[in-house]
């Protein structure tokens, strides 16, 4: 069983015994099992955070992924999304709202019917935990009107062959001249979504490294040699080699194509 699934099933079989708990016993032990299944969902949300992607995603960006998160029962709201997972200052604060069962009895809660928690999650991409921060009491604030996201950063599919071909038909002369090279590149990502492009010196070799979202084309010219691949997916990895133009000027990946 997948680690969701387990989850998911946790959260299922908590919200039941909410109910039996509230017919048998009454308030406060409502509130607790309710507080157990708002417990649950927020790890089942903190996993789907930390999976989610290791590129520049802002707060508000995190905060879709956490609305669109897979609950049984439990209401979410987002109250706070600031800073960016590149700057090292993503915050996310969330409520989760657990039905109890009609007729419960006891004083009512701050919402009708229901037990509210929330929780903060650090989002940032030196460190992304998965691990929720219970926030008590709750921020006294309005739900946040989250839009649907950008596009993911992305190159097009033909990049990579793109820049071999322009790069190969480049003079001798013309591929020592940084400038050039970088020119060359920059034509081969047309249609490129939030590209980010940086070249290096080593030697002789003129490195260009080209980084979208997920993707990530390096390009290494030394003379009439000319290499462009992907390197492999792990390099992008917090703490990994990343997709540099250091590294494309160094050829230190996987062998070139």
């Amino acid at each position: 069983m997948t680690p969701d699934r387990s989850l998911r099933t946790l959260v299922a079989t908590t919200l039941a015994a909410v109910a039996l708990t509230g017919c048998a016993y009454g308030q406060a032990e409502a509130a607790q099992s309710a507080g157990a299944s708002a417990d649950a969902a927020a790890e089942l949300v903190g996993q789907r955070l930390a999976r989610w992607g290791y590129g520049d995603h802002t707060a508000m960006e995190f905060a879709h992924v956490a609305l669109t998160t897979e609950l049984h029962g439990d209401r979410i709201e987002v109250l706070e999304a600031r800073g960016d997972a590149h700057d090292d200052n993503g915050v996310l604060v969330v409520r989760l709202t657990t039905p109890l069962p009609d007729g419960y009895g006891g004083e009512p809660t701050q919402t009708d019917g229901a037990i509210p928690r929330c929780y903060r999650y650090d989002v940032t991409i030196s460190h992304r935990s998965d691990k929720p921060h219970r926030v008590d009491p709750c921020p006294d604030l309005p739900a946040l009107t989250v839009p649907e996201p950008p596009p993911p950063p992305q190159l097009p599919t033909e990049s990579w062959d793109r820049a071999k071909a322009a790069l190969t038909k480049l003079t001798r002369a013309e591929r020592k001249d940084l400038k050039t090279v970088e020119a060359a590149v920059l034509l081969s990502i047309a249609g490129a979504r939030g590209p980010h492009l940086d070249t290096a010196v080593e030697g002789t070799a003129i490195g260009v490294a080209v980084r979208a979202g997920d993707d990530c084309l390096l390009v290494r010219v030394d003379g009439a040699k000319v290499a462009v691949w992907a390197p492999p997916s792990v390099y992008l990895l917090p703490g990994e080699a990343g997709c540099t133009a250091a590294l494309a000027a160094s050829g230190h990946t996987s062998d070139p194509h």
